[in-house]
Protein backbone atom coordinates (compact mmCIF):
# COMPACT_ATOMS: atom_id res chain seq x y z
CA UNK A 1 0.00 0.00 0.00
CA UNK A 2 2.50 2.45 0.57
CA UNK A 3 4.24 1.63 -2.40
CA UNK A 4 1.01 2.36 -4.31
CA UNK A 5 1.21 5.45 -2.55
CA UNK A 6 4.36 6.90 -3.59
CA UNK A 7 3.10 6.13 -7.34
CA UNK A 8 0.40 8.51 -6.97
CA UNK A 9 0.16 12.29 -7.81
CA UNK A 10 0.46 14.79 -5.01
CA UNK A 11 -3.26 15.17 -4.86
CA UNK A 12 -3.96 11.60 -5.17
CA UNK A 13 -1.22 11.60 -2.02
CA UNK A 14 -3.22 13.70 0.20
CA UNK A 15 -6.58 12.10 -0.92
CA UNK A 16 -5.04 9.07 0.54
CA UNK A 17 -3.86 10.65 3.60
CA UNK A 18 -7.04 12.39 4.56
CA UNK A 19 -8.93 9.12 4.69
CA UNK A 20 -6.69 7.79 6.49
CA UNK A 21 -6.73 9.93 9.01
CA UNK A 22 -10.24 10.22 9.06
CA UNK A 23 -10.33 6.37 9.74
CA UNK A 24 -7.49 7.08 12.74
CA UNK A 25 -10.05 9.86 13.93
CA UNK A 26 -12.98 7.44 14.18
CA UNK A 27 -11.26 4.70 16.02
CA UNK A 28 -9.65 7.48 18.20
CA UNK A 29 -13.20 8.24 19.49
CA UNK A 30 -14.52 5.41 19.49
CA UNK A 31 -11.70 4.37 21.72
CA UNK A 32 -12.46 7.03 24.49
CA UNK A 33 -15.97 5.95 24.01
CA UNK A 34 -14.83 2.65 24.99
CA UNK A 35 -11.97 3.48 27.82
CA UNK A 36 -14.68 5.30 29.49
CA UNK A 37 -17.54 3.13 29.50
CA UNK A 38 -15.23 0.55 30.55
CA UNK A 39 -13.73 2.49 34.15
CA UNK A 40 -17.16 3.47 34.80
CA UNK A 41 -18.45 -0.30 34.61
CA UNK A 42 -15.34 -1.40 36.50
CA UNK A 43 -16.04 1.13 39.38
CA UNK A 44 -20.17 0.57 39.38
CA UNK A 45 -19.10 -3.54 39.72
CA UNK A 46 -17.10 -3.05 42.70
CA UNK A 47 -20.36 -1.64 44.74
CA UNK A 48 -21.60 -4.81 44.27
CA UNK A 49 -19.28 -6.11 46.86
CA UNK A 50 -20.27 -3.52 50.13
CA UNK A 51 -23.60 -5.44 50.50
CA UNK A 52 -22.81 -8.58 49.52
CA UNK A 53 -19.59 -8.86 51.67
CA UNK A 54 -21.75 -9.40 55.23
CA UNK A 55 -23.83 -11.80 53.73
CA UNK A 56 -20.93 -14.00 52.53
CA UNK A 57 -19.25 -13.62 55.70
CA UNK A 58 -21.43 -14.60 58.13
CA UNK A 59 -23.06 -17.01 56.07
CA UNK A 60 -26.49 -15.32 54.97
CA UNK A 61 -26.40 -16.86 51.68
CA UNK A 62 -24.79 -20.46 51.01
CA UNK A 63 -24.71 -21.34 46.90
CA UNK A 64 -24.26 -19.39 43.79
CA UNK A 65 -27.65 -19.56 42.96
CA UNK A 66 -28.67 -17.96 45.78
CA UNK A 67 -25.99 -15.67 45.52
CA UNK A 68 -27.20 -14.58 42.09
CA UNK A 69 -30.56 -14.15 42.45
CA UNK A 70 -30.23 -11.41 45.67
CA UNK A 71 -27.93 -9.23 43.80
CA UNK A 72 -30.32 -9.08 40.97
CA UNK A 73 -33.35 -8.31 42.85
CA UNK A 74 -30.89 -5.91 44.97
CA UNK A 75 -29.86 -4.30 41.12
CA UNK A 76 -33.65 -4.68 40.28
CA UNK A 77 -34.71 -2.17 42.89
CA UNK A 78 -32.25 -0.33 42.61
CA UNK A 79 -32.63 0.08 38.69
CA UNK A 80 -36.81 0.60 39.17
CA UNK A 81 -36.04 3.15 41.76
CA UNK A 82 -33.62 5.36 39.80
CA UNK A 83 -35.06 4.99 36.54
CA UNK A 84 -38.72 6.03 37.47
CA UNK A 85 -38.16 9.40 38.11
CA UNK A 86 -36.18 10.15 34.90
CA UNK A 87 -39.99 8.52 33.31
CA UNK A 88 -41.54 11.06 34.81
CA UNK A 89 -39.48 14.29 34.52
CA UNK A 90 -39.59 13.47 30.87
CA UNK A 91 -43.04 12.38 30.57
CA UNK A 92 -44.26 15.70 32.85
CA UNK A 93 -41.96 17.94 30.35
CA UNK A 94 -43.64 16.07 27.21
CA UNK A 95 -47.09 17.20 28.59
CA UNK A 96 -45.97 20.35 29.36
CA UNK A 97 -44.37 20.72 25.78
CA UNK A 98 -47.67 19.74 24.42
CA UNK A 99 -49.97 21.94 26.22
CA UNK A 100 -47.35 24.87 25.45
CA UNK A 101 -47.57 23.60 21.73
CA UNK A 102 -51.40 23.71 21.79
CA UNK A 103 -52.42 26.74 23.40
CA UNK A 104 -48.92 29.33 22.38
CA UNK A 105 -47.63 27.86 18.76
CA UNK A 106 -50.47 26.55 16.68
CA UNK A 107 -50.67 23.22 17.14
CA UNK A 108 -47.55 23.00 15.34
CA UNK A 109 -46.10 19.63 17.30
CA UNK A 110 -43.54 19.06 13.84
CA UNK A 111 -42.09 22.32 14.36
CA UNK A 112 -41.43 22.76 18.06
CA UNK A 113 -40.21 18.80 18.58
CA UNK A 114 -38.01 19.27 14.82
CA UNK A 115 -37.14 23.66 15.87
CA UNK A 116 -34.07 22.31 18.07
CA UNK A 117 -32.34 20.51 15.39
CA UNK A 118 -31.79 23.76 13.33
CA UNK A 119 -29.06 24.58 15.93
CA UNK A 120 -26.92 21.69 15.01
CA UNK A 121 -24.58 23.03 12.63
CA UNK A 122 -23.65 21.62 9.38
CA UNK A 123 -20.91 20.49 8.01
CA UNK A 124 -19.88 19.34 4.44
CA UNK A 125 -16.74 17.78 3.96
CA UNK A 126 -15.43 18.69 -0.32
CA UNK A 127 -15.32 15.77 -2.02
CA UNK A 128 -12.71 14.79 -5.20
CA UNK A 129 -16.40 15.02 -7.49
CA UNK A 130 -17.20 18.12 -6.60
CA UNK A 131 -13.51 19.36 -6.42
CA UNK A 132 -13.30 18.43 -10.09
CA UNK A 133 -16.46 19.69 -11.66
CA UNK A 134 -15.28 22.83 -9.91
CA UNK A 135 -11.77 23.28 -11.61
CA UNK A 136 -12.66 21.46 -14.69
CA UNK A 137 -12.74 24.67 -17.10
CA UNK A 138 -9.31 25.53 -15.66
CA UNK A 139 -6.58 24.70 -18.41
CA UNK A 140 -4.27 21.96 -18.16
CA UNK A 141 -6.31 21.04 -14.90
CA UNK A 142 -5.25 17.61 -13.85
CA UNK A 143 -8.49 15.50 -12.44
CA UNK A 144 -7.78 14.11 -8.74
CA UNK A 145 -7.74 10.24 -9.32
CA UNK A 146 -10.05 8.58 -7.03
CA UNK A 147 -13.43 7.58 -5.52
CA UNK A 148 -15.69 10.52 -6.15
CA UNK A 149 -17.04 10.28 -2.55
CA UNK A 150 -13.71 10.81 -0.97
CA UNK A 151 -13.61 13.93 1.12
CA UNK A 152 -10.19 16.38 0.03
CA UNK A 153 -9.31 17.94 3.57
CA UNK A 154 -9.83 16.43 6.70
CA UNK A 155 -11.57 19.93 8.16
CA UNK A 156 -14.80 20.27 6.55
CA UNK A 157 -16.70 23.02 5.56
CA UNK A 158 -19.03 24.21 8.91
CA UNK A 159 -22.09 26.53 8.13
CA UNK A 160 -25.34 27.18 10.28
CA UNK A 161 -28.99 26.23 9.25
CA UNK A 162 -30.63 28.88 7.13
CA UNK A 163 -33.84 28.97 8.71
CA UNK A 164 -32.27 29.48 12.31
CA UNK A 165 -34.04 33.05 13.53
CA UNK A 166 -32.65 33.15 17.43
CA UNK A 167 -35.76 36.04 18.12
CA UNK A 168 -38.63 32.71 17.81
CA UNK A 169 -39.57 31.82 20.92
CA UNK A 170 -40.37 28.10 19.89
CA UNK A 171 -36.96 27.54 19.31
CA UNK A 172 -35.94 28.16 23.21
CA UNK A 173 -38.48 26.29 24.12
CA UNK A 174 -37.46 23.26 21.92
CA UNK A 175 -34.14 23.64 23.10
CA UNK A 176 -35.28 23.11 26.80
CA UNK A 177 -37.21 20.18 26.72
CA UNK A 178 -34.31 18.24 24.67
CA UNK A 179 -31.98 19.53 27.07
CA UNK A 180 -33.92 17.98 29.72
CA UNK A 181 -35.20 14.92 27.66
CA UNK A 182 -31.23 14.42 26.70
CA UNK A 183 -30.31 14.59 30.40
CA UNK A 184 -32.73 12.09 31.18
CA UNK A 185 -31.38 9.41 28.76
CA UNK A 186 -28.03 9.95 29.92
CA UNK A 187 -29.28 8.98 33.73
CA UNK A 188 -31.11 6.19 32.21
CA UNK A 189 -28.04 5.02 29.99
CA UNK A 190 -25.73 5.46 32.87
CA UNK A 191 -28.21 3.42 35.42
CA UNK A 192 -28.72 0.92 32.84
CA UNK A 193 -24.53 0.44 32.51
CA UNK A 194 -23.99 -0.29 35.74
CA UNK A 195 -27.21 -2.51 36.31
CA UNK A 196 -25.47 -4.89 33.83
CA UNK A 197 -21.70 -4.27 35.23
CA UNK A 198 -22.85 -5.63 39.02
CA UNK A 199 -24.81 -8.44 37.74
CA UNK A 200 -21.98 -9.32 35.40
CA UNK A 201 -19.82 -9.18 38.51
CA UNK A 202 -22.47 -11.15 40.27
CA UNK A 203 -22.14 -13.57 38.03
CA UNK A 204 -19.00 -13.87 37.34
CA UNK A 205 -17.97 -13.82 41.34
CA UNK A 206 -20.56 -16.55 42.05
CA UNK A 207 -18.45 -19.31 40.69
CA UNK A 208 -15.49 -18.10 42.19
CA UNK A 209 -16.76 -17.76 45.67
CA UNK A 210 -18.65 -21.32 46.38
CA UNK A 211 -16.09 -22.79 43.70
CA UNK A 212 -15.22 -26.47 45.38
CA UNK A 213 -11.31 -26.47 45.18
CA UNK A 214 -9.30 -29.55 46.60
CA UNK A 215 -6.14 -27.54 45.78
CA UNK A 216 -7.29 -25.34 48.19
CA UNK A 217 -8.22 -27.17 50.81
CA UNK A 218 -5.69 -27.39 53.69
CA UNK A 219 -4.25 -30.07 56.12
CA UNK A 220 -5.40 -27.46 59.29
CA UNK A 221 -9.37 -28.04 57.48
CA UNK A 222 -8.96 -31.66 57.27
CA UNK A 223 -7.86 -32.39 61.05
CA UNK A 224 -10.75 -29.43 62.43
CA UNK A 225 -13.24 -32.13 60.18
CA UNK A 226 -11.65 -35.03 61.81
CA UNK A 227 -12.25 -33.58 65.40
CA UNK A 228 -15.65 -32.54 64.81
CA UNK A 229 -16.45 -36.70 63.56
CA UNK A 230 -14.54 -38.15 66.50
CA UNK A 231 -15.32 -35.61 69.31
CA UNK A 232 -18.05 -37.75 72.26
CA UNK A 233 -21.12 -36.70 71.65
CA UNK A 234 -22.89 -35.35 74.85
CA UNK A 235 -25.24 -37.64 76.78
CA UNK A 236 -28.37 -36.86 76.15
CA UNK A 237 -30.07 -39.64 78.14
CA UNK A 238 -28.07 -39.01 81.58
CA UNK A 239 -28.78 -35.30 80.82
CA UNK A 240 -32.60 -35.89 80.82
CA UNK A 241 -32.39 -37.87 84.05
CA UNK A 242 -30.49 -35.54 86.12
CA UNK A 243 -32.64 -32.55 84.74
CA UNK A 244 -35.80 -35.00 85.77
CA UNK A 245 -34.40 -35.58 89.21
CA UNK A 246 -33.81 -31.96 90.01
CA UNK A 247 -37.39 -31.48 89.43
CA UNK A 248 -38.20 -33.94 91.53
CA UNK A 249 -36.28 -32.55 94.20
CA UNK A 250 -37.89 -29.17 93.76
CA UNK A 251 -41.53 -30.25 93.38
CA UNK A 252 -40.51 -32.42 97.49
CA UNK A 253 -39.32 -29.07 99.17
CA UNK A 254 -42.32 -27.24 97.48
CA UNK A 255 -44.88 -30.42 99.36
CA UNK A 256 -42.58 -30.36 102.61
Amino acid sequence: MLFLLFRLDERSRKVVLVLYALFILVLLIFGGIYVVIEKFMKKQALKMDTYMYDLIKFKLVRNKNHFKSAVFYHEQRILFNTSKWFFRILILFTGIACILTALVFDKNFSRFFSEFFKLIPNFHWTTIKETNESLSHLENYQPIIGPGWLPVSVIPNVSLNPNLNFDEPILYCSTVYYIVAIACFVGLTRSTIAFIARVHRAFKMSNDVFQKDLSTLSPDDLSEFSNMINSPLPNINNNAGNNNNNDNSNQDNKDN
